[in-house]
């Protein structure tokens, strides 16, 4: 090449090169930016509030419907303020419409949550049965994937699970499962007459009783999670709406629903390994399994590991925390607390006026 030809090639590199040092300089920000956040999410501690908050796996389902959407990121953005590393799989019939929507949000692009797709196979099944199982079989691809997730929760896309209701639920699974117990919690939807909080699933009220309410004081699990919470005073187990501290602790006494359908299942690592041992993992055994529940096929989808190994006496193995209120009559008066419940922000039962469901206010559950 010639000397001139050179020098003519030099001139504009020359006015590229601020260009490319800026661009270059740019990356390797965002690069580092990404390292410090993985490393301060890996090495950031929530007071060894519970081993099973290590690392979250999410499966949510998203039939796709534009409607839905502004429930959908109101669920993510809750997500990214658990404080703690999660993974979020969607499970979804439109991965392209879905992807699309979803890209200019925040947390499509951080390294926390991690979040990717599985395409469910077009269907004409217009109850959505095949988008209710598929779940499960996309749990099974994923259990091996992260290898060191310590407890799974399955989502419908509406329901608001916030992060103190997480580590409610993680405190009281420990004390639970040695006992064959799961612990659940109860949805609410926003009464459209009053403003208040229903129920969105019981339809009558809990009668407490000998037969479904246990008392877990006196187990080792118990005294062992207890001591934990006193002997860690500054542990934060999230803030309440005005931004006052939530304080941890683990319940005392729980009550079994007649009608413990919720929507959606959580379970530790070890709850979920034998969850998928069971028959009624599989699709056959829960369509034909016979219950003392009016269960449909799609609600036995996020409902049948509540059928597993129920103790003697109890319908279901399905435990919601009860807090004891002023004495009436010299009788502690029991109500549902705050912390156990999820919020079903669609309001599909509350607005429907041909339905027993959601119209049971919370106050009165019990």
């Amino acid at each position: 090449m010639s000397k001139r030809r050179m020098q003519f090639l030099a001139a504009p590199l020359a006015l590229l090169l601020p260009y490319f040092l800026l661009l270059f300089l740019i990356q390797d920000f965002q690069s580092d930016a990404r390292l410090q956040q993985h490393n301060f999410l890996a090495t950031k501690k929530i007071c060894e509030i519970s081993p099973l908050l290590g690392e979250l796996l999410i499966v949510v389902s998203f039939h796709w419907d534009v409607t839905k959407l502004i429930y959908f990121t109101t669920v993510l953005d809750t997500i990214r303020t658990y404080e703690t590393r999660v993974h979020i799989v969607i499970v979804t019939d439109n991965e392209k419409a879905l992807r699309s929507a979803l890209q200019k949000m925040e947390p499509f692009h951080g390294s926390n949550p991690t979040l990717t797709f599985s395409q469910v196979p077009p269907t004409n099944d217009t109850n959505k049965f095949a988008m209710c199982w598929a779940h499960r079989q996309v749990i099974e691809k994923q259990f091996e994937q992260y290898p060191n997730f310590t407890s799974i929760i399955y989502l419908e896309d509406d329901q608001l699970f916030s992060w103190p209701t997480l580590v409610s639920w993680a405190l009281d699974t420990e004390v639970l499962a040695p006992l064959n117990f799961t612990r659940c919690i109860y949805r609410t939807e926003v009464d459209v007459e009053t403003g208040e909080s229903n129920m969105g699933d019981w339809r009558t009220p809990v009668k407490l009783a000998h037969e479904n309410t246990i008392n877990v004081t006196h187990t080792l699990d118990f005294a062992r999670v207890q001591n934990r919470l006193q002997n860690a005073p500054n542990c934060q187990c999230g803030k309440h709406r005005d931004g006052a501290p939530w304080p941890c602790r683990v319940h005392d006494n729980y009550v079994s629903p007649t009608d413990p359908f919720q929507g959606i299942w959580m379970a530790s690592r070890a709850q979920l390994v034998s969850f998928m041992a069971h028959p009624f993992w599989e699709k056959d055994a829960v369509y034909d399994a016979k219950l003392k529940f009016d269960m449909g096929y799609p609600e036995r989808t996020t409902f049948m590991n509540l059928m597993i190994n129920v103790p003697t006496r109890y319908r279901s193995n399905c435990m919601v925390p009860l807090v004891p209120n002023d004495k009436i009559g010299g009788l502690s008066n029991f109500s549902l607390p705050l912390v156990a419940g999820i919020e079903h922000m669609r309001n599909r039962y509350s607005s429907m006026p041909n339905t027993r469901l959601g119209k049971l206010h919370v106050e009165e559950a019990i």
